[in-house]
């Protein structure tokens, strides 16, 4: 029944070592077949070493298929392995390289349950040289009509080599019920590789890593999680806290790309949740262009976790990817979520809701096509953009420009935060740019930041809008050391004015905290009118 593994090579005396075997060939599909506890092994075997040639080349993992045409006994499939050998030494010559992944396929018509399954990549043999990395290799689970319990580490990771490392391998895995993970996922290589994973209810990743991440320059790999309900099974996707979905590119490599959804056609109005608690999404790259990030859900989304598009933005020329939230009814954002430089949101609901803090860099854009609905514990701040409509309950930050592309209604529990740094010409404070109109209610709160320093009569446009309706119910001013308000506010047809009554300079301290920090009085800010 079981293939065994392939022996390893010879060792070359003082010429080449040889070359390990091939990893065997292990077959079920007997009726009912019982399988022990022990598992399989079809791992390929290492070359020999060539002390004074090149060392052997590992054995390629070999094939395992486990698809009878009935159920088999209750128990675990034990651990399986398809692992490529690792390539022999080769002292002061060449490594041998490091054999490829094999594959393994198993298809049952029930419910499926195992523990470790890997078809790793072998290790490039030591060497003047080192050997190449083995690429890993692929691994197939379906069950037809029941749930898969997956105990172990599900790896198709390549290995390290003195010269390069392989590619990432490819995992697949579909169950026609639940899906239950409770260990690591690894498809990373010198290029991520691709992780599939599919339920016909409930997908629980019980996992501290799901990985596609890339080396040597290269770019992240392909991670796609969904969950399908069926009449009886209900959906979702759940992350425990501390969780990392990852399909980092490394170097000039891009970020790879994540997608978590759930869909239905049967359940039209079903609550569909996708939770992501505590954990984090990640596809930025340390040199290269950020990835991109698609969570979809037919009827609700919250995203209570830290999602990461980008967070290399202390490196400016680097660019972050986008993220798209895709769902039928609403979407809640209740979690810390970065928007990096040039990183992109898309919101896409009837109803969009954050209850969390939402932070976007300069250049960085939330797109969103209906009214993003921000609660009184929610909060936006930043230098970027949000393209459509903004209704607030909650704070609203500028870090210099925050732009808004549609209009903007601040409810009576909204705050709007201005600080002012100093100069009348849109340096050194901060603005709330919209682009459509602006109705107003709620608190203004206006703060000096350190160093601020300016003329009276200086004047600070720090809301400009096509039109402005309302006002603020409340309006905090700082006050001099008489108490006075140091500030007047005045609305116009369009645009919220500061005008400053007296003077104001730093004391001492802050004239050379203001030097070591000038940048923060030179950005530069967009007029609508240029």
């Amino acid at each position: 029944m079981g293939g065994s593994g392939g022996s390893g090579g010879t060792s070359g005396g003082g010429f080449t070592g040889g070359t390990g075997g091939n990893g065997g060939t292990a077959s079920v599909t007997a009726l009912g077949l019982a399988l022990s506890a022990g598992g399989m092994n079809a791992s390929g075997g290492s070359g020999g070493t060539g002390y004074l040639g090149r060392g052997g080349l590992g054995g390629a993992g070999g094939l395992i298929q486990i698809i009878p045409n009935a159920p088999l006994p209750s128990g675990s499939l034990g651990n399986i392995y398809a692992n490529g050998g690792n390539g022999g030494s080769g002292g002061s010559a060449l490594g041998g390289n490091g054999g490829a992944g094999g594959n393994i396929v198993i298809t049952l018509p029930g419910t499926i349950s195992a523990g470790d399954i890997n078809a790793l990549g072998g290790s490039g043999g030591s060497g003047a040289n080192g050997g190449s990395g083995g690429s890993g290799g692929s691994i197939q689970i379906q069950s037809t009509g029941g749930s898969i319990s997956l105990s172990g580490g599900i790896n198709v990771s390549s290995a390290s080599g003195g010269s390069s490392s392989g590619q990432g391998g490819t995992i697949q895995i579909q169950a026609g019920g639940a899906l239950s993970i409770n260990s690591s996922i690894n498809a990373s290589g010198a290029s991520g590789g691709s992780i599939i994973l599919n339920s016909g209810g409930g997908l629980s990743l019980n996992s501290e890593i799901i990985t596609a991440d890339a080396a040597n320059g290269q770019s992240g790999g392909n991670i796609s999680i969904t969950a399908n309900p069926t009449a009886t099974a209900a959906a979702s996707v759940s992350l425990p806290s501390g969780a990392i979905i990852s399909a980092q590119g490394n170097s000039s490599g891009s970020g790879g790309n994540i997608s978590i959804s759930t869909t239905s056609s049967i359940f039209a109005s079903q609550a569909i949740p996708i939770t992501l608690t505590g954990g984090g999404i990640d596809v930025s790259s340390n040199g290269g262009n950020g990835g991109s990030v698609s969570l979809t859900s037919l009827a609700s989304l919250t995203t209570s976790s830290s999602t990461y598009i980008n967070d290399s933005v202390s490196v400016p020329n680097y660019y972050g990817g986008g993220v798209s939230i895709y769902a039928g009814s609403s979407i809640s954002i209740n979690g810390p979520t970065t928007i990096g430089r040039g990183g992109n949101v898309t919101l896409t609901s009837p109803s969009i809701g954050v209850g969390g803090n939402i932070q976007i860099n300069a250049l960085g854009q939330l797109t969103n096509s209906s009214p993003l609905l921000l609660s009184y514990t929610g909060s936006i701040s930043g230098a970027g953009k949000i393209t459509g409509n903004l209704d607030s309950s909650g704070t609203v930050s500028p870090d210099t420009t925050l732009t808004v592309g549609g209009n903007y209604t601040q409810e009576s529990s909204g705050i709007l935060d201005i600080g002012i740094a100093g100069l009348s010409d849109r340096l050194g404070y901060d603005v709330l740019d919209i682009l459509g109109d602006a109705t107003l209610g709620g608190t203004l709160d206006v703060s000096l930041l350190p160093g601020a320093s300016f003329n009276a009569g200086a004047t600070f446009d720090v809301l400009d809008a096509a039109s402005v309706s309302g006002d603020f119910s409340t309006i905090n001013i700082p006050l001099d050391e008489n108490g006075q308000p140091i500030f007047s506010v005045e609305t116009d047809s369009g645009d919220l004015q500061l005008t400053a009554l007296e003077a104001v300079t730093p004391e001492p301290t802050a004239i050379i905290l203001a030097l070591s920090a000038v940048a923060l009085l030179t950005r530069r800010r967009r007029r609508k009118d240029i």
